[in-house]
């Protein structure tokens, strides 16, 4: 039997097939089979694939428990009907499913970032003082081993060194296991051969006053002046030296050296007068011997004979700048008579410069 209803509105029906039954008001009657199908509470479920290479290639694939026309929104932007969603950028997303009868399910995903190979530097190693035998090490942090290196598009290695590099700009590659790929360009200089020049003041006779100053050029960097343990700067005077040979290393910031020796002389000095006139008039009353200005002579013998060759006087083992090397004119506490007198003389300065000296003087009365 059908049961007929004026209301046009049928509702808390369960799911099934139905038969819907219409009848005028003339007794005809028109029928339509229908179903009602069973829709249940959607469920969202997300996979994320991270990012690779720090780009903004993430993806979220989506899976529904049903689909009734189902839509989905990211972060409530709508993103349509598919439910593979790609070139996310990594972060955090909240993910809504709504099918057509108003269903919903909302989820949050994170797509998470990934290492990119980072150059942290390319360190360059200059070997050789003439430009064509350079090394370089590339630095490498983050990424995702194994690495392949390369310098210029050259075919890529397994090692970070690379050997015999000539001047000029490169540019280094570095390849993750992802295919990664990260671009440096560096830079090796050529430098000029180190010029040098320099000028130099002689000391004085037994003193440390001697003076080396150099005008220096080309070469990598900074140059530095090595004199034995002593580092000195490209413009500094390098001073109290004594008379010698003195050898300097001029040197790079990449070892490159050049050395040059200097000789620095002194000529040692002392006067011996040929006349004395001792009359105690306060003008030459000594026979003196001088030396020069800051020499430290050591006298080992100084002596004083008379025509016949007899002794006036010796003094041994002296040193003029305690006892005067003279002799004033006496002989046994007597005058000694004028005439012509031989002298000897033998030491030797602090430079280890030999003294000996013979000859004549006169006294005068």
């Amino acid at each position: 039997d059908v049961e007929y209803y004026s209301d046009t509105s049928f509702v808390d029906l369960s799911y099934g097939e139905y038969t819907l039954y219409v009848e005028d008001g003339n007794g005809c009657i028109w029928n339509q089979n229908f179903q009602l199908d069973s829709v249940f509470s959607i469920n969202l479920k997300a996979m994320a694939e991270k990012t690779t290479c720090n780009e903004e290639n993430g993806q979220l694939i989506l899976e529904a428990s049903s689909d009734f026309d189902n839509r989905y929104f990211l972060n409530d932007q709508s993103v349509g009907e598919e439910s593979t969603i790609n070139d996310l950028p990594a972060g955090e997303y909240t993910i809504t499913v709504r099918n057509q009868y108003g269903c919903a399910d909302t989820i949050n995903a994170n797509v998470s970032p990934s290492l990119e190979p980072i150059i942290d530097g390319v360190a360059i190693d200059y070997l050789s003082c003439q430009n064509n035998l350079n090394d370089v090490t590339i630095s490498v942090r983050s990424g995702n081993p194994p690495f392949a290196f390369s310098v210029d598009n050259n075919s890529p290695q397994e090692t970070n060194l690379f050997r015999n590099l000539s001047p000029g700009e490169h540019i280094a590659r570095v390849i993750d296991s992802q295919n990664c790929i990260r671009e440096f360009t560096f830079l090796i200089e050529e430098f000029e051969t180190i010029e040098l020049a320099y000028e130099f003041i002689n000391p004085t006779c037994d003193q440390a006053n001697g003076s080396v100053s150099f005008d220096l050029s080309g070469g990598a960097g900074p140059l530095s002046i090595i004199y034995e343990d002593n580092i000195y700067a490209a413009d500094e005077v390098i001073e109290d030296l004594f008379e010698g040979t003195y050898t300097f290393d001029v040197m790079d910031t990449t070892d490159c050296t050049r050395s040059v020796t200097i000789l620095l002389e002194t000529e040692c000095k002392y006067y011996i007068p040929n006349t004395f006139t001792p009359d105690n008039d306060g003008v030459n009353d000594v026979f003196e011997i001088f030396f020069s200005a800051g020499s430290s002579p050591t006298i080992e013998e100084f002596s004083v004979y008379d025509r016949w060759g007899g002794l006036v006087v010796r003094l041994e083992n002296v040193d003029p700048q305690i006892i005067p090397l003279g002799w004033d004119g006496r002989f046994n506490s007597e005058e000694a008579q004028a005439g012509i007198y031989t002298y000897m003389l033998v030491g030797q300065f602090a430079n280890g410069e030999e003294i000996f000296e013979q000859g004549t003087f006169t006294l005068y009365r």
